[in-house]
């Protein structure tokens, strides 16, 4: 088998094991992760942290908050001939009106006590600002003595570099108000803040155009920068509704140091809309709503809110419809948002087109206002292209060459790693669960200085929950890595039992095999599909191998007996073969009828002779291409890609899965003449990919591939020239199958998803070599990684 190092630790047992086939694994599956890291459920809780990410994806969802309401009382109104009163009286009496029964301010079920001790702060000086209240001041000094008294470090780990330095900032204020709010003896981690953002403030005065080069997650809190800050420079950041990034309190602070007339006209709209309050941000941008779907997705946990993601994604579906009231208020206009949307859409199997959504942002030169950020959500929109898009076409060239431009002349490390990764790969060729372990590294690497892309935003909401995203993605990593090493466990005695004595050629394909089905498959409680997949993968690589190697085993007469005794399925007909044709032969038919008997509980219905059918078609074009080998027989590349389209074998291991994967699977479904192309597609792909990596290696690969067929029917193209033929083709197909498989009319998850899951895992796999012959470097640490390395508990 592939090397890789044995697991440190031994996994939670989450699973039970039915020791009879050794196979079947039943998970059981809850909506909230389960194992052996509890930090993240003690601190926060699942339900908490699924509720306030629900509220930040919900359009209409605007709870009022303690902390912009305060300070948005203590904008002062001028009277002549006397002192200043409240701008907002009816603010400052919410204020005195909400404080709880422990003195402090917030939520009623706040994310953590930060939470409470960040709105109370607030509060407090709102009160001790107008010197009002001294009862309410009095017991909100007392709630905040006690609370960080015994303040650790550990309740700041899912707090923002904003929140926590927009904290300080308030502690110093208080302080001069003559507020009592810190203990006798001040604890470590206050002190701390302190002496982090004195820190701040000094690396920020050495930055010459603050509001340019100042890291977003700092500036997204203005507020708590007003020492080294030009309030006259945030006018060129304001939006158009008067706002500061949408936030209250930024726009508050931003009045008080302005007098901004529309500023204040966006406050005022605000306290008469939510009854003398404010929420914490108003509106909030569809743009940044989009970016923390994206952000779930590529952290790989938005299955826990797959429910609000898609009345998200009809919401915005229903708007771009040409007979719905354009009702768009301004913050969705931008051709950046639009890209957003209609990448979301359509990945998510949306019927829309680009033109809806890019033609009039690209017609009137709105391209050229977009800085890099814009450039990327268009270069990930062009990426969704269909056959005949001729505008995403267009898109692609202009997006790539300034994002080109940009790698090469930017200082941004955070901004030009996401480049590269943009360019480098296309995003829905990436598998989630993969790419979510570069994700999280990339935040624990980042510093204060160095944002990740995802930081590179001036929304405190994202800002506020991406500690506690990064967090629980952890978790979901760690506990799924669990499951998956039972399952690896189980799968290699499997593999132990049955196949290893077979293993005489050049490839031992179960842990590509099971990387492939848990990455594209990693919902546990998918863990009979993650196992079929993996079965079939491994008994088509050993059984292309038997046919590839025909020499070694009685030569094509063998290979005719075996191909005979599995049309009949009957195994005595190999009786008189060499040992590792009769073993072959059998364990076949023996696991194929399991895998049938399987798939034939899950759908409830005999499905042993389609699937059967499925084997003996793959088998039968395997004799045909060693018959043409033997013969010496050249196909046209048409004739080749017709009989190497199904001779790959995708067929088993994509069939198996889908009546696997927990949805009913009708006749109709998989006999659908859409289906049906799209899933010949998959498999030309797959053919296609897998000869363009191989194509030089002749004692591998045989005399025959689709290069070798398209160069001697193309004499005049070089090598070179036929290999970008090829690859033409090949990104044709590619664009060909997603328009297949990305159409509204599939109504069945599994058979997109298992589809979508198989083209992703033959570019992971075949994105440099054969992966299933020669495991790559990376490929090996992808392994190690993803199955025995965990993340360190919070």
């Amino acid at each position: 088998m592939l090397a890789v190092d044995e697991p440190t630790e031994k996994p939670p047992t989450l699973l039970r094991l039915n020791s009879s086939r050794g196979l079947n694994v039943a998970y059981e599956h809850s909506h909230s992760p389960q194992g052996s890291d509890h930090a993240f459920e003690d601190d926060i809780g699942f339900e908490s942290f699924q509720r306030a990410v629900k509220d930040a994806i919900n359009l209409d969802s605007y709870a009022v908050s303690a902390y912009d309401t305060a300070w948005v009382a203590r904008i002062p109104k001028a009277l002549k001939g006397g002192r200043p009163v409240p701008h907002f009286p009816e603010a400052l009496q919410w204020v005195e009106r909400n404080q709880m029964a422990d003195g402090s301010w917030g939520e009623q079920q706040p994310l953590t006590v930060f939470d409470h001790y960040f709105s109370t702060l607030s509060c407090l000086i709102a009160l001790k600002s107008w010197d009002t209240a001294p009862q309410c001041v009095s017991k909100g000094e007392q709630y905040l003595q006690e609370g960080l008294s015994s303040i650790k470090d550990d309740e700041l780990k899912y707090v923002s570099h904003g929140m926590k330095n927009a904290f300080a900032a308030m502690l110093e204020e208080a302080e001069k108000l003559g507020l009592t709010i810190a203990p006798a003896a001040t604890p470590p981690c206050v002190e701390s803040l302190r002496s982090d953002r004195t820190k701040v403030l000094e690396r920020l005065e050495k930055i010459a155009d603050l509001i340019a080069d100042c890291p977003k997650k700092l500036l997204s809190f203005p507020e708590g920068l007003e020492p080294v800050l030009d309030w006259e420079g945030i006018r060129e950041l304001q939006f158009e509704d008067g706002s500061i990034f949408s936030s209250p309190a930024a726009t508050a602070c931003f009045v008080m140091r302005t007098k901004d007339s529309k500023a204040l006209s966006y406050l005022t709209a605000l306290i008469g809309r939510f009854n003398d309050a404010v929420p914490s941000m108003y509106p909030t941008p569809l743009s940044e709503v989009l970016s923390i779907v994206d952000h779930l997705e590529r952290l790989n946990i938005d299955r826990y809110f797959s429910a609000e993601v898609k009345d998200l994604l009809d919401i915005l579906h229903r708007q771009s419809e040409p007979d719905e009231d354009d009702n768009d208020d301004e913050s969705s206009d931008d051709i950046e948002t639009h890209a957003m949307i209609f990448r979301a859409l359509r990945e998510h199997g949306y019927d829309v087109t680009p033109d809806t959504f890019l033609l009039e942002g690209i017609s009137n030169g709105q391209v050229g206002q977009l800085g890099a950020r814009g450039m990327l959500q268009l270069y990930r929109a062009s990426e969704m292209i269909f056959p005949g898009e001729l505008l995403l076409d267009y898109t692609k060239n202009i997006t790539t060459t300034f994002l080109k431009s940009t790698l090469a002349s930017s200082s941004d490390a955070a901004l030009k790693k996401e480049i590269e990764d943009a360019l480098h790969s296309p995003h829905f060729m990436q598998f989630r669960a993969l790419e979510s372990m570069k994700y999280i590294d990339r935040f624990e690497a980042s510093v204060e200085a160095e944002e990740t892309y995802f930081e590179m935003t001036f929304s405190r909401l994202m800002h506020k929950l991406n500690p506690l995203m990064i967090a629980f993605a952890k978790v979901n990593f760690n506990n799924c890595q669990a499951i998956y090493q039972e399952e690896l466990q189980t799968l290699t005695r499997w593999d132990e039992e049955n196949l290893r004595k077979l293993y005489n050629f050049q490839r031992q394909p179960l842990l590509p095999a099971f990387l492939a089905g848990a990455v594209g498959m990693p919902d546990p409680k998918l863990s009979l599909a993650r196992s079929v997949w993996t079965r079939g993968s491994v008994l088509v690589t050993v059984i292309d191998d038997l046919f590839d190697e025909a020499s070694l085993h009685d030569g094509i007469q063998g290979l005719r007996l075996f191909h005979e005794s599995i049309k009949r399925w009957d195994p005595s007909i190999v009786d008189t073969c060499c040992d590792s044709v009769k073993i072959l032969a059998r364990l076949l038919m023996n696991e194929v009828d399991s895998l049938c008997k399987e798939a034939s509980e899950a759908q409830g219905r005999d499905l042993t002779p389609f699937l059967r059918t499925l084997w003996q078609d793959v088998i039968a074009e395997f004799l045909t291409e060693a018959e043409w080998n033997d013969s010496g027989y050249q196909p046209s590349s048409e004739e080749y890609l017709r009989t190497g389209a199904i001779s790959f074998g995708l067929g088993p291991i994509t069939l198996y899965t889908i009546f696997c994967y927990g949805e009913h699977i009708s006749d109709d479904m998989i006999e659908d003449d859409d289906y049906l192309e799209a899933f010949d597609l998959v498999n030309q792909y797959g053919r296609l990919i897998n000869d363009l990596r191989t194509h030089s290696r002749e004692v591998f690969g045989g005399p025959h591939s689709f290069i070798r067929e398209y160069q001697r029917e193309h004499p005049k193209e070089s090598k070179q020239e036929a290999y970008a033929s090829v690859q033409n083709v090949l990104k044709g197909l590619a664009s060909k199958v997603f328009s297949k498989l990305l159409n509204p009319r599939y109504s069945s998850q599994s058979v997109r998803e298992t589809h979508l899951v198989m083209m992703r895992s033959l570019y992971l796999m075949y994105y440099e070599v054969d992966g299933y012959r020669f495991t790559t470097h990376e490929l090996k640490k992808q392994i190690q990684r993803f199955f025995y390395k965990r993340f360190p508990s919070e």
